[in-house]
């Protein structure tokens, strides 16, 4: 994680940067909302430690890149010399720590630059975790095309020889006969049980746009929650208890049943839609948002659970058969 961390920095300093800026930015409304639902009131200390962890991860990142950038290529490619670097960048920090302005400036910079590392770092092991899974997923059901075995092969090879020797061996037609015309094609059956052309069409969809990430349903779950509260604040719901966890409910069943999206799934680009690639019917989105409330309500194990799904679904989205796709914005909204 060190290492991943060093190499975001080296690779992309600013978007690290801005990054890291945009969840600071973020933490605290969040972390406010979770509190106020009074059921997320239990994942808050768990989110506080997640995040500690992730500063520290990143904080021997910026250290570690530190010192790649003052020794060159010189400490790259084993382990003595990612700790000599790590030794070099943490005491250039120390050092610039000591000195009054300077150290607070230093403080904050590298701190800013560590959350964003860490979110890279966890965003590229969960896309990486994803396809292995894929991979493995794959290998399970069979898909992977099989070699024919040993003794098959030398059977194939001399049926396909003695063919071949019988085609050439034919003798030509003779001069002056009338060529036959080919037999008109017969078009064949069509299959038993063959798939109806909505399951077709979603299985193309299924397979055309990638699951969601986990990063990217919790962006879309934040923006959404900041958008119901700012809703509850202006239309004064606030002095009624239950207010928010009520309308946040209402809001996503409504918009999933109307769009298979919310507007903070607009904004990340993601669209629900059930395991076939269909749309969301009403009674699809009721049981989903419902069957949300007890992932959140189980400590949020049910919306953890994503991130060794290999078909990255949370609780909810297996008892409502439906899925999370990144889609290209421009066909959020698009109709099946």
């Amino acid at each position: 994680p060190v290492g991943a961390s060093a190499d975001a920095i080296l690779e992309r300093p600013l978007s690290v940067f801005l990054l890291g800026l945009l969840v600071l930015i973020l933490t605290v409304p969040a972390l406010a909302i979770l509190a106020a639902t009074v059921i997320g009131l239990a994942i808050v200390p768990f989110v506080l430690c997640a995040f500690v962890v992730a500063g520290l991860i990143g904080k021997a990142g910026v250290a570690r890149a530190l010192g790649r950038s003052l020794a060159g290529d010189r400490l790259q490619g084993s382990m003595l010399a990612s700790l000599v670097a790590f030794a070099l960048g943490g005491a250039v920090l120390i050092v610039a720590y000591m000195v009054p302005v300077l150290g607070l400036v230093t403080w904050a910079f590298t701190s800013v630059l560590a959350v964003g590392a860490a979110a890279v770092m966890l965003r590229r092991r969960l896309r990486f975790e994803g396809r292995g899974r894929q991979r493995v997923a794959g290998r399970r059901t069979g898909i992977e095309p099989q070699a024919a075995g040993p003794a098959e092969a030398p059977e194939a090879a001399s049926a396909a020889g003695s063919f071949a020797g019988a085609r050439f061996q034919e003798p030509p037609p003779p001069a002056g006969a009338p060529f036959e015309e080919p037999p008109p094609a017969v078009e064949p059956p069509p299959l038993a049980g063959a798939p109806s052309p909505d399951r077709v069409l979603g299985a193309v969809r299924g397979g055309l746009f990638p699951p969601a990430t986990f990063l990217d349903r919790v962006a879309a779950f934040a923006l959404d929650c900041l958008l119901v509260a700012l809703a509850v604040q202006l239309l004064d719901l606030s002095r009624y208890e239950g207010a928010f966890p009520l309308l946040l409910v209402a809001y996503h069943i409504a918009f999933w049943a109307w769009k298979g999206t919310t507007l903070g799934g607009v904004v990340i680009g993601l669209r629900v839609t059930r395991v076939n690639g269909q749309d969301l019917r009403f009674a699809d989105a009721l049981v989903r948002g419902l069957s949300g409330v007890f992932s959140i309500a189980a400590l949020g194990i049910g919306c953890f659970w994503m991130l060794q799904d290999p078909a990255r679904q949370m609780w909810h989205d297996k008892i409502a058969g439906t899925q999370v796709l990144k889609v290209p914005r421009e066909m959020v909204l698009q109709e099946n």
